[in-house]
């Protein structure tokens, strides 16, 4: 989460949608600072826990954005991510379908994962949603909008795959995805 009070910026990171590279991106810009503790991936109703008191008031009248994904494609990208750098400590099982079948099981166990959150609870109410998928496009309005019509960003956390996730689901798989982000679906109009 990246916040301005010079220029009245607040950045939402969801997980998985190049939030760590937009974060990287908006940090070089003066004035900004990045929350990070306890987590970098705070939502709305979760900022005025690590904000002091005299600019929790302030954050209303920010200009307030954050990225979102497509469900599918965000969630495979999180199942690369730790099979990759976490899969003994989370115990994530190599196969993608194997993943999504304990999200749908194990509610208990992923669910309070930040990484496992529907986007909405970071998105609603914020002044403007980008979406990953038309990221080139969305960075140029933001940095308008922000006033810094230079801001550049690089992928930083790219996992280098070019597959669509989604095309290794099963349809058991992408009905899990479908019933547990149904809101994100909707309301971010995803199919």
């Amino acid at each position: 989460m990246i916040v301005n009070h010079e220029l009245k910026f607040i950045f939402y990171h969801v997980p998985k949608t190049a939030g760590t590279s937009f974060r990287l991106a908006l940090s070089r810009i003066p004035g900004s600072v990045n929350i990070g503790k306890p987590t970098k991936h705070l939502t709305p109703a979760e900022i005025c826990k690590v904000l002091p008191p005299d600019k929790v008031a302030a954050v209303p009248g920010y200009f307030s954005f954050c990225f979102v994904r497509d469900p599918w494609e965000r969630f495979g990208s999180l199942h690369r991510f730790l099979f990759l750098k976490h899969r003994d400590l989370y115990k994530v099982p190599e196969d993608l379908n194997d993943f999504v079948k304990a999200l749908g099981d194990q509610r208990g166990r992923l669910q309070p994962w930040h990484s496992t959150r529907p986007q909405m609870d970071f998105a609603k109410g914020l002044s403007f949603v980008g979406k990953f998928e038309s990221i080139e496009q969305d960075v140029a309005h933001i940095a308008q909008l922000i006033g810094s019509p230079h801001l550049k960003m690089k992928h930083k956390n790219a996992s280098g795959d070019v597959v669509r996730y989604r095309d290794r689901m099963t349809a058991e798989s992408e009905a899990i995805i479908a019933e547990i982000y149904r809101d994100d679906i909707e309301q971010l109009g995803y199919r």
